[in-house]
């Protein structure tokens, strides 16, 4: 059995955002053409009470086409992880062979998952603001997946030139803001990705000016969110 850690995931994956934009892309044709299966997720739920937000989530799928692929995502959710400086999910994919059924390979899936679902986004951007393509964005959230989302925009979206951030927790929001910016190969021009991230009234890299931030009591609560790859 073929087992690829997260660190082989990342490598394989790394600056490849155009190629994962149009599988994914690909994959939701074939869905509409019916050559897609997708079960309904199992959410497995514990019922102790200091487990009442914590979940692991069974996703199995099967993808058609050229090259078919079989397998089932286990993520776990543990939104508590966040406050002790470890990400929220935590994934594994397991894929079998469409020959004899049996586990073929054992993939470290949070990454994927993260990518996909900036993949997803990205591709819709780009779908619905083909006639204007937008030069900003704004990001809710300063998560795992919003960083990875801001990288695949600047992928899809070649004229990004900035991106708004907002969280419920002001310190997040600042430490995304001191990310490098997301470096990605484009999608239609050579144009580089994103130049600056803004920060309430503050812009990425940060200037040696003071930062103001919104109250999160004065500013409207962004709506919760139960997938499992949310951050």
């Amino acid at each position: 059995m073929l087992i690829l850690r997260r660190t082989d995931v990342t490598d394989v994956l790394s600056g490849r955002e155009t190629e994962i934009i149009d599988l994914v892309a690909d994959t939701y044709r074939l869905h509409d053409e019916g050559r897609t299966s997708l079960p309904h997720s199992t959410f497995l739920r514990f019922p102790e009470e200091h487990h009442t937000r914590d979940r692991i989530i069974g996703l199995p799928a099967y993808r058609g086409g050229e090259r078919p692929a079989a397998g089932m995502k286990w993520i776990a959710s543990f939104p508590g992880n966040v406050a002790a400086g470890t990400e929220r999910a935590s994934a594994a994919i397991l894929l079998n062979s469409l020959d004899h059924g049996r586990p073929v390979a054992l993939v470290e899936g949070a990454v994927v998952s993260a990518k996909r679902t900036a993949a997803s986004a990205a591709l819709a951007a780009a779908e619905l603001t083909a006639e204007r393509p937008p030069a900003s964005v704004l990001l809710v959230g300063c998560g795992v997946i919003n960083l990875e989302i801001l990288r695949f925009l600047a992928a899809a979206l070649p004229g990004l030139t900035e991106a708004a951030l907002y969280d419920t927790d002001p310190a997040r929001a600042e430490e995304f803001a001191r990310r490098p910016r997301p470096r990605s190969r484009p999608t239609r021009s050579p144009t580089s990705p994103p130049r600056s991230v803004s920060t309430g009234s503050s812009r990425w890299p940060p200037r040696p000016r003071p930062r103001t931030w919104t109250s999160p009591r004065a500013a409207p609560t962004p709506p919760s969110c139960t997938c499992p790859c949310a951050t």
